[in-house]
């Protein structure tokens, strides 16, 4: 037994031995300084060499628990191509859709970001584990723990200018870069920088050494056939400055910058978050679907509304809560946006059912959802308008209503003035005297137009006014057959407004003048002929204080003077008393007939 104990302390002191000999062996370059600096900072990074030298041989490797650890603290190991040539081709794969420059660039910037962070981590503890207390001190160990954990070996120019303030810049060399020996030894060329961890450690280094925002720009790479992987540090603010001093192309360069990266994504969630804000607390209601109709998005107003949790809305489609009668239409729609017949839509209604299967009616619009030119979602804004549309459709009774009542009243007075007219017909049969008997006929031509206006309201729904052509017409032909008893009377009626239409309250005495115009033109115009012409003419007038002209005219005999005297005739009294209800003026013209021109507005 003692024997075997014997023999295996023996073993246990040879083991340790070799395992002294291979530390020795892995550091056998230990003698050789990692780091190149100008000669004035030589005695801070040697101190450094040695510190961080000592620190590296507390090495221990434990494969059985999965660990390796250095002088108390565990670290990995990864193979150097996996953080660079293949984790780039892995990013540039997954974002193929969004184009390879860009793919590239998401995967630069993630690269960046994370050496970036190590960087500043790794700075922060060394500088704690090694009591560093100067920027330039804690700087010195950066490089040459790059130097023993693989990254790169570290030259820095004599150019450089390590200050803790704005006018911070560093130029260095990475003769041994990771990442381009990655890309180098898989025989694969760049046509860009590729050592992006490194200059994101790096800059993530220095940034917690002085204590002030730097990034870092690769500006020439041994894996794109340069002779080196030369780099930029500075801050963000003046990086582009000492690029153009080194006479590269911004453009061809990305410009790492963690902060304003961070800030972006910060104001861009702060962004994101209003316009959450918006959408819930708006009073419309906002969905979302998909090409199938699956409901991607609907807002607080919209489960409100309709009654509907986040639950029972998971996974449902929007035809589940549209009306059955609204089906066709909606599929119809969602297949011609599909189609790219329809870009948007504007205006549209809808209506759906609340969970306990009250319908609400919506009016709204839609628009589109494409990401990479393709059409993924609709998206809608609706407004509930159930309550204006009861109220349109009380108010819409009430007018039908009201029509009916208007209709009604318009056709008892028109029967009134018909059965008047009829009374003072019959009166007129029973009188021998025939200027009396005309008296009685003007009168009855006088409510005739009267009882036409009515007639004419009672067949339309429009109570404001009338079709001038329809009214004028009428009224003519009543006249004419009234007083062109053997005679061959030409009247010849034109009627040029715009609108067609003409207000009650004009057409009414405009209608009584023409009936004492055209009626005394019968009389008068033509005592002896058994023929004639009369042309009646309504028009607008444009920029005149009188919108309408109405002319009456004749080739009769032409009429003394004193006939159209106001004070000989109850006729032209009448006419006066029309003209100042209309606001119109009257001319007359005796030349080959006789001309009224009449002006109102």
């Amino acid at each position: 037994m003692e024997t075997t104990i014997k023999k295996l302390q023996n073993e246990v002191k040879a083991l340790k031995k070799e395992n002294n000999a291979l530390k020795e062996k892995l550091f056998e370059e230990e003698v050789k300084h990692t780091v190149k600096v100008p000669e004035a900072f030589a005695p801070i990074f040697n101190t450094a060499e040695k510190i961080v030298g000592s620190y590296f041989k507390g090495l221990k490797f434990n494969p059985s628990k999965g660990t390796i650890d250095i002088d108390k603290e565990r670290y990995v190991l990864l193979r150097a191509s996996t953080l660079s040539y293949e984790f780039l081709n892995s990013i540039k794969n997954l974002y193929k859709e969004r184009g390879e420059e860009e793919a590239i660039n998401i995967g630069k910037n993630i690269l960046f970001d994370v050496a970036h962070v190590l960087g500043h981590e790794d700075a922060l503890s060394f500088h704690k584990k090694l009591k560093l207390k100067d920027p330039i001190s804690k700087l010195s160990a950066g490089p040459v723990h790059f130097a023993y954990t693989g990254w790169a070996s570290v030259d820095i120019s004599t150019d450089s200018n390590p200050s803790p303030d704005g006018n911070f810049f560093l130029k260095y060399n990475h003769p041994f870069s990771f990442e381009a020996d990655s890309w180098i030894k898989l025989k694969k060329k760049s046509s860009f920088p590729v050592c992006i961890m490194n200059s994101g450690y790096s800059s993530g280094w220095c940034e917690a050494s002085f204590g002030i925002p730097l990034t870092a720009v690769e500006i020439t790479c041994r894996a794109k056939g340069d002779k080196e992987c030369s780099f930029i540090m500075a801050p963000p603010s003046r990086i582009e400055e000492y690029l153009k001093r080194e006479k590269k192309t911004i453009k061809k360069l990305v410009i790492p910058k963690f902060l304003e990266r961070k800030k972006a994504e910060e104001e861009l969630k702060a962004s994101e978050e209003r316009y959450r804000d918006l959408l819930e607390h708006a009073t419309d209601l906002i969905q979302s679907v998909d090409m199938t109709g699956k409901i991607l998005f609907v807002n607080s107003a919209w489960k409100k509304t309709l009654g509907y949790s986040d639950a029972e809305l998971e996974d449902r489609n929007i035809f589940d809560f549209i009306h059955h009668s609204y089906h066709s239409h909606c599929t119809s729609m969602m297949k011609e946006i599909s189609e790219g017949k329809l870009q948007k839509v504007d205006k549209f209604e809808l209506g759906m059912l609340t969970k306990n299967k009250r319908t609400v009616l919506l009016e709204g619009n839609i628009s589109l959802k494409k990401e990479n030119g393709k059409l993924v979602a609709t998206r809608s804004i609706l407004r509930n308008i159930t309550e204006r549309k009861i109220s349109e459709e009380r108010i819409q009774h009430t007018l039908e209503e009201k029509e009916i009542l208007l209709k009604e009243i318009h056709h008892r007075v028109k029967n009134n003035l018909q059965i008047i007219s009829s009374l003072l017909n019959l009166q007129a049969d029973t009188i021998e005297d025939v200027k009396a008997k005309e008296k009685y006929r003007e009168s009855i031509g006088r409510i005739k137009s009267m009882a036409i206006i009515h007639e004419l309201l009672y067949q339309t729904k429009n109570f404001n006014n009338v079709k001038a052509d329809d009214y004028l017409n009428e009224l003519v032909k009543y006249i004419s057959q009234t007083y062109s008893i053997n005679k061959n009377i030409d009247v010849e009626l034109a009627i040029d407004i715009k609108t067609k239409r003409i207000d009650i309250d004009k057409a009414i005495p405009c209608g009584l003048i023409i009936n004492e115009l055209l009626s005394n033109a019968y009389k008068y115009a033509f005592p002896t002929q058994s023929s004639g012409k009369i042309k009646i003419k309504l028009s607008a007038i444009s920029g005149q204080p009188y919108l309408y002209e109405l002319i009456v005219l004749d080739n009769g005999v032409g009429m003394p003077e004193s006939i159209y005297s106001e004070s000989k005739t109850l006729g032209m009294q009448l006419v006066q008393s029309l003209l100042e209800q209309l606001n119109g003026k009257l001319e007359i013209v005796r030349n080959n007939g006789t001309k009224f021109i009449i002006q109102f507005s």
